[in-house]
């Protein structure tokens, strides 16, 4: 017989398992530490997903269109038709995507890495490379001698 103790110690460890499941669905970017999280998922949890860790201020300096479009524009499939700015105080899951495909960023700078809502999939920094304009991309020169 099991206990309701154990019933609930199973319980949590099945909803864990299903989590981590579901936050494996995320786009990452080629050339950068950002990945598009799954709608409904935080980006702690979509981070832990490709093996990074969230990056809270480097998702903060995302406040202008401008700024987003560049993150957006670094992954294959953008979803975003239109873009949104927002300055409520309470958009922490900032910059993100809703399933309408609209892409909203907020001039307040208070992402956390914990945030998350229904219907939004958000653009987290998984790494210490995000960058947010063109000037921040690294370049690569290859040398060849011959």
């Amino acid at each position: 017989m099991i206990s309701s103790r154990t019933s609930l110690i199973l319980l949590v460890l099945v909803a864990s398992s299903s989590l981590l499941t579901s936050a494996q669905a995320v786009q990452e970017s080629p050339n950068s530490n950002w990945v598009h999280g799954e709608a409904d998922f935080s980006c702690t949890d979509v981070c832990a997903a490709v093996g990074g860790s969230c990056d809270a201020n480097a998702m903060k300096n995302v406040n202008t269109i401008a700024e987003l479009r560049f993150v957006v524009n670094q992954f294959a499939n953008p979803p975003c038709n239109t873009f949104k700015m927002s300055s409520r105080i309470t958009k922490q899951n900032l910059p993100a995507s809703t399933t309408e495909n609209m892409c909203k960023v907020s001039t307040r700078r208070i992402a956390t890495c914990d945030a998350h809502k229904q219907g939004t999939g958000r653009y987290c920094c998984c790494g210490d490379y995000c960058p947010i304009k063109t000037s921040q991309l690294s370049t690569t020169t290859t040398t060849t001698t011959t």
